[in-house]
């Protein structure tokens, strides 16, 4: 943070320059000078210039922005994508990957957990994160690693065949696997696994809110905050049976590797 205030401190004297900036580079100007602003003491003074010049934190018609998202996410080559990381994961790593393909989780809430299930069966306590009966691990649990400002995950739904699958396993690390697939040329997909899991999931007509909700995300609408009602119970019986499904879409079903 401290090298971008430095860097950049000519959009505070300047503010005017933010405009000739695309949507993300004035997002983390923007968000430098703020910070550098309040340090000096200017923040309202700053303010008021970037209203002068409508410098906004979104840009763009934010209409069309999610439009071209949807049509450009290129889920159909994630089963090759998938198909040649195989190869150059490890053991453990690979069913690290099946693990994040079915959970839906962000790859660095999916590796905390991942390797959250492998300690706590070492010492005996894995039963504090997984409810054995609704079969769900139960993130909610751990607020500092899974409750965030605006990113958040809750549950996930995981069968003990899975699960007994990642006790055996050795801890996974991001870096290690950023690393290689760097070294081998090769671009690490996995991020795009989380969109497809829940496009999966609705196109085998999973309703939307259940999707929103063991995403982590809670839509603002009335209806989900106030008159939504579904079991751990109920919800298991839907998500769980699809698991496999979208492993076999992907190509990771054991006959299919």
């Amino acid at each position: 943070m401290l090298t971008g205030l430095i860097k950049y401190n000519q959009y505070l004297s300047e503010p005017a320059k933010l405009s000739e900036l695309n949507h993300e580079q004035r997002r983390h100007r923007l968000t430098s000078m703020v910070c550098l602003s309040k340090f000096l003491g200017c923040y309202e003074e700053y303010k008021q210039q970037l209203k002068q010049h409508e410098i906004r934190w979104s840009g763009g018609n934010t209409a069309l922005n999610g439009f071209l998202s949807i049509i450009n996410k290129q889920h159909n080559t994630l089963p090759q994508h998938v198909k040649e990381a195989w190869i150059h994961l490890d053991n453990s790593e690979q069913i690290f990957l099946k693990f994040l393909c079915t959970s839906g989780l962000r790859v660095s809430e999916a590796i905390y957990a991942f390797n959250q299930i492998i300690k706590l069966h070492t010492e005996g306590k894995l039963c504090e994160y997984y409810d054995e009966q609704l079969m769900v691990l139960q993130h909610f649990k751990y607020q500092e690693q899974f409750l965030r400002r605006t990113k958040n995950a809750f549950i996930t739904f995981i069968n003990k065949e899975q699960l007994q699958e990642i006790c055996r396993c050795q801890t996974v690390s991001y870096n290690r696997l950023h690393c290689r697939f760097r070294k081998l040329q090769l671009k690490l997909k996995f991020k795009s696994l989380r969109s497809f899991n829940n496009s999966f999931m609705r196109k085998q007509g999973v309703m939307s809110e259940l999707i929103e909700l063991v995403s982590g995300r809670i839509p603002s609408s009335v209806f989900v905050r106030h008159y939504l009602g579904i079991g751990l119970d109920e919800a298991r019986d839907q998500l769980l049976p699809l698991q496999d499904k979208l492993l076999k879409e992907l190509g990771l079903k054991n006959n299919d590797l």
